[in-house]
């Protein structure tokens, strides 16, 4: 089946509609509409829709429109080789190509621009539809072409944005950790475990699961949230790349001689067999944090060269004066475990 020829229209004086003069007041045509939005290509008058209704409720009209155009709808063709004719990607809808004029201070300024023989700026002219316009261009020969409203672009350009939005938005907007302090500026706050002393409600402890140390950043925050019963000082300890992986197993057990072990029990049997590693490289030592008080600083920029490195934590709580804690019925309750499960990484760049 021969393939049907696509139209080829060009874009004419609206003023060689032999009809215009005879059907509308000297007043319209003298203030015919032109479109001049697009700076590329010459100006062109235009008949509104109410100018249009004008003429075809003229009975000796002979107006007919024979296609629809969008003024920013590109028309493209495809050339195979430069021994074959210019073949066209059609579009189904598509009937064939409208014609407007490039400027010639576009063309001078585009000297490397390959433009058609006419000097032609091609857009897309689609099967004729009754749809919202701003108004009518004349072709020749009583034919015109409806011009449609650009808005209907710009909200589907608004459209695309909106789900382009949501979609970056589901993957890119960070997640919100429901426990992240406000406090400090740089770091990522969670609570990590609480331990219950039998007479008191939970302990909080707020620590940095990353943080990054430079030259603007040289200390490590470590805070008491206000809501605690307790103050506390802590002891911060270096752990060992090849133990990260044991995190969840970290805890303090007593030695022969009663004194306190931080290590990996990773057989949870309250002693440090010969497979389990001890953390005991202590870098820091705070003074007391209280409740709601001033974070604790524990200034690692000059301590630690450039590289990445993991803490422990170890809490000694006490009253919030300091004093031992004691039990209802006096009794002194030393608590000198308390060590958060996690541990924090820390970038040190210099």
């Amino acid at each position: 089946m021969k393939e049907k020829k696509l139209k080829e229209v060009f874009v004419t004086d609206v003023n060689k509609y032999p009809y215009l003069h005879e059907i509308l007041d000297d007043e319209d045509v003298e203030n015919l509409k032109i479109f001049k939005k697009d700076k590329k290509i010459i100006p062109f008058d235009y008949l509104t829709k109410k100018q249009f209704k004008e003429i075809l409720d003229d009975e000796d009209c002979q107006a007919k429109v024979i296609g629809n155009v969008r003024l920013r709808d590109k028309y493209h063709r495809e050339v195979k080789n430069k021994n074959q004719k210019t073949k066209t990607k059609k579009k189904s809808n598509v009937i064939g190509c409208f014609h407007t004029y490039f400027n010639d201070e576009y063309i001078e300024k585009h000297p490397n621009e390959e433009f058609n023989e006419t000097h032609t700026y091609e857009l897309n002219l689609y099967k004729p539809k009754d749809t919202s316009c701003i108004g009518y261009a004349y072709i020749g020969n009583n034919k015109f072409v409806r011009i449609e409203n650009e808005h209907y672009f710009f909200v589907f350009l608004l459209i695309m944005i909106m789900i382009a939005a949501v979609v970056l938005g589901v993957y890119l907007i960070p997640k919100i950790d429901i426990n992240k302090s406000k406090d400090f500026e740089n770091g990522d706050y969670t609570s990590p475990n609480s331990f219950n002393l039998s007479y008191e409600n939970n302990i909080q402890f707020d620590f940095v699961n990353h943080y990054t140390i430079d030259k603007e950043h040289t200390y490590l925050p470590i805070g008491n949230p206000e809501k605690n019963q307790f103050s506390y000082k802590v002891k911060v300890y270096l752990v060992k790349p090849d133990d990260i992986s044991k995190k969840n197993y970290l805890t303090t057990i007593k030695d022969s001689d009663g004194n306190d072990i931080l290590c990996f029990d990773m057989n949870k049997n309250g002693i440090v067999d010969k497979n389990e590693s001890v953390v005991d490289e202590l870098v820091w030592e705070t003074k007391l944090i209280e409740p709601g008080g001033n974070p604790a600083k524990v200034e690692l920029y000059d301590i630690l060269p450039k590289g990445t490195y993991y803490l422990a934590f170890k809490y000694s709580l006490s009253q919030k004066d300091g004093t031992d804690i004691t039990t209802p019925d006096n009794q002194k309750y030393s608590v000198q475990n308390g060590f958060t499960a996690v541990t924090t990484t820390i970038d040190v760049v210099k």
